[in-house]
């Protein structure tokens, strides 16, 4: 079992337990987060492995809560609306096209990239309301207490973008360089070829959830500083990258 000493949101507690996972002696192949009330069903773990599994270019799976027929999506209308729109404005932020952020269940490739992007704490902890609870370490699935994650993807994903953006060759502030083709032998693949959004079989809106709508709408606010961050022309060199690559960008005064 694994604890902070005192509570610094659900994202840096995540992040913790993911860190701690990943950069273990014996650390897992595969590594990731789950529904703690598991409104998605634990035998989606296997699904993801195999996914990961099978294709060698894929970095992360998503779970995907997509109301198919032959499939038993159920939503309260309210949250998923809410949720539509800031998967939206995710996707616009992150110049990615992806559908759902905030679904609970998401596995990562234990690879240097992923080790990099989870090296620092987030900078968003406030839009993850509620009392933080220990996180039980059960091989490769963290588990935690509440299992609306508004703005962790989101993040991580602007890390690796960012991470990517700064590769070794690649053009510094050109938004239209080799990275964002993924044409660079450094930046690899695009991030759309990186990740996988696997459709849920099964998922379950579950009562008692922790997250308020005040904190939903300052999510808004937590994306404006994302994108200032990470992928704005002034956004300043993550950790992850070389310090010349914000090279030639100059940041404004807030």
């Amino acid at each position: 079992m694994l604890s902070l000493a005192r509570n610094r949101g659900k994202a840096e507690a995540t992040r913790y337990g993911l860190q701690a996972v990943a950069t273990a002696e014996h650390g897992a192949a595969l590594v990731g987060f789950w529904d703690a009330d598991l409104a998605t069903p634990l035998d989606a773990v296997s699904n993801f492995a195999a996914t990961l599994a099978e294709r060698e270019q894929i970095e992360m799976v998503f779970g995907a809560r997509v109301a198919l027929l032959g499939r038993q999506i159920n939503r309260l209308p309210s949250r998923h609306y809410l949720g539509r729109i800031f998967a939206t404005l995710a996707s616009t932020v992150l110049s990615l096209q992806i559908y759902d952020t905030q679904c609970g269940a998401k596995m990562f490739r234990n690879n240097e990239n992923f080790r990099s992007v989870i090296a620092e704490p987030f900078d968003s902890p406030w839009i993850f309301d509620g009392a933080l609870a220990p996180l039980l370490t059960v091989g490769f699935v963290q588990s935690l207490a509440d299992r609306v994650l508004w703005g962790l993807a989101v993040e991580l994903l602007a890390r690796y973008i960012a991470l990517r953006r700064g590769a070794p060759g690649v053009v510094a502030g050109d938004p239209d360089s080799c990275w964002k083709a993924g044409t660079c032998p450094q930046a690899g693949l695009p991030m759309s070829e990186r990740i996988f959004e696997y459709p849920l079989m099964e998922w379950t809106d579950i009562a008692g959830s922790k997250i308020k709508l005040g904190a939903k709408l300052r999510s808004l606010w937590e994306l404006w500083n994302i994108w200032y961050r990470y992928m704005s022309p002034w956004a300043s060199s993550y950790p992850g990258v070389p310090a010349d690559s914000s090279a030639g960008r100059s940041k404004p005064e807030l």
